[in-house]
């Protein structure tokens, strides 16, 4: 008789749906018409795109720990990397919708996927040591 699959504990729950939630979120916000969007347009989003993508981050790395056990340097190398294309993929497609594709947002998204990867890991090691 072989025993059932270890259930995962219900904060990985709440984790997935909290990152898929942020996921579908994100990419219904960046693909709004230009005149639906309430940030301010006379400034420079890349704080915004920044912000963005390190939540979605962070998000990733709790939801995927808390399903799998402990995330080592490759996971968070994958991660880094599912997020960057999925954010490349998010400004191509947002000329569908009559927006701009640029590359230096792309680059805030890459710089703020990492930021989110590396807070992660520092939050584990503060949680660590309580």
């Amino acid at each position: 008789m072989t025993s059932p699959p270890p259930r995962k504990p219900a904060s990985a729950k709440i984790w997935l749906l909290l990152f898929a939630g942020y996921l579908l979120a994100l990419f219904t916000g960046t693909h709004l018409p230009l005149e639906v969007v309430v940030l301010p347009g006379d400034q420079s989003d890349k704080l915004v795109h920044f912000a963005a993508y390190a939540g979605l981050a962070w998000l990733l790395a709790m939801a995927w720990e808390s399903s799998t056990g402990r995330l080592n340097g490759r996971h968070l190398w994958f991660a880094w990397l599912a997020i960057v294309s999925f954010a490349a993929f998010d400004e191509v497609t947002q000329l569908l919708v009559q927006r701009d594709a640029e590359l230096f947002d792309w680059l805030a998204d890459a710089t703020g996927a990492a930021v989110g990867l590396w807070g992660f890991l520092l939050a584990r090691r503060a949680l660590a040591k309580l």
